[in-house]
């Protein structure tokens, strides 16, 4: 098992915090021994009720929010964490609108907010945390895509969503060279179909997914959770540039027409 002693009681920069999969990855973060900075966007209130959760559990966590695809905005955050908490250890990218359509069925205000709002946000946040990561010589930083995403992996009704999250991993990669000798690690933790965001995995394995699912069942948020601790450990000081696909053996198999 790999330790977190040496990391334990620094601080997580989560954006996305108040989506889908944030409450669960927080706990978890938090349940480790991290203090949390929870970020949210449109749901701040979401991500103030977790906080008061957590909080009431004994652990340190502050909720920041604003839009991170604005210019200016991941640096004034950045700031006020590093102000109530301490310079972030980590960012953690969840944040980053979804929709399920076909391409042409986007308006271009909609294609701007898939765009901005998962790769944009990206880069801003990256912008704001770098310099302090390369100060401090050590930092950590994980970003979520999809399936395929790496490859450019066609999936039906994706389209824009996809388009930005394969520039969040060209984007991760990049920055994972360039960042290296700044001790700075930089992978991306790509997601298989998890329908039921808020399941943790003893409950995922209970419910019947059907063939689509190798294993016989969808992922949950702990399966998530538990590969980014293992990349915030020390044990992964040398994992830099990775995509690693936490999926359970799912490649996409539901854009075939039959599964539709």
């Amino acid at each position: 098992m790999f330790d977190l002693d040496n990391v334990r009681g620094e601080v997580i920069w989560l954006t996305g915090a108040s989506g889908g999969l944030g409450p669960g990855i927080a706990k978890k973060f938090a349940d480790a021994g991290f203090r949390i900075a929870l970020h949210a966007n449109r749901n701040r209130a979401r991500a103030k009720s977790l906080a008061a959760k957590l909080a009431g559990d004994g652990h340190e966590v502050i909720v920041t929010g604003g839009d991170l695809s604005l210019a200016g905005v991941a640096e004034q955050v950045h700031h006020q964490v590093s102000e109530l908490l301490a310079p972030p250890y980590a960012l953690v990218h969840l944040a980053g609108p979804f929709a399920r359509k076909p391409v042409i069925e986007h308006t271009r205000e909609e294609f701007d907010t898939m765009l901005h709002g998962n790769l944009t946000s990206l880069f801003e946040t990256c912008r704001a945390v770098v310099p302090g990561m390369r100060e401090r010589k050590r930092g950590r930083i994980i970003s979520i895509a999809m399936a395929g995403a790496h490859l450019t992996q066609p999936m039906r009704l994706t389209g824009p969503h996809l388009a930005a999250k394969s520039g969040v991993v060209a984007l991760s990669r990049t920055l994972a060279i360039e960042e290296a000798e700044h001790g700075i690690t930089v992978n991306v933790v790509s997601p298989g179909n998890i329908k039921q965001k808020d399941l943790d995995r003893e409950t995922a394995k209970q419910q019947h997914a059907g063939s689509t699912f190798p294993m016989g069942y969808p992922g949950s948020y702990e399966d998530l959770a538990d590969t980014m601790l293992f990349l915030l450990s020390p044990a992964a000081s040398y994992l830099t540039g990775s995509v690693i696909e936490v999926t359970g053996g799912w490649m996409g198999d539901d854009w075939h027409p039959h599964d539709r």
